[in-house]
């Protein structure tokens, strides 16, 4: 039976690698925020072109949101299932496609 405590676990984060990752996640989260930001600018043009009243503006940025982070979850999950390299290969072919589209 294996102990939770065992000795044999991977060895510790560098800090090194700890500054990276968190530099990943600041960037990250910064995208996140100007994606939203971004969709606000948007919502006078949308309600405008689209006929929408500003109580329809709300579910647009609900359903954004929503269809946004069932993505990331997406393509999360498919990751984990697919493996790194399998995931990364199929995004190159899909930028390949879509550029000479």
């Amino acid at each position: 039976m294996t102990s939770l405590l065992s000795t044999d676990r991977e060895p510790a984060m560098t800090d090194q690698q700890k500054n990276r990752a968190l530099l990943l996640l600041a960037m990250t989260q910064f995208v996140i925020v100007i994606d939203a930001s971004i969709v606000n600018v948007a919502l006078p043009s949308i309600g405008t072109h689209l006929h929408f009243s500003q109580d329809d503006l709300t579910w647009v940025v609900n359903a954004y949101t929503l269809t946004f982070g069932g993505f990331l979850l997406l393509g999360g999950r498919h990751r984990c299932v697919q493996g790194v390299l399998v995931v990364h290969h199929l995004n190159r072919v899909r930028l390949v496609i879509v550029r000479r589209g």
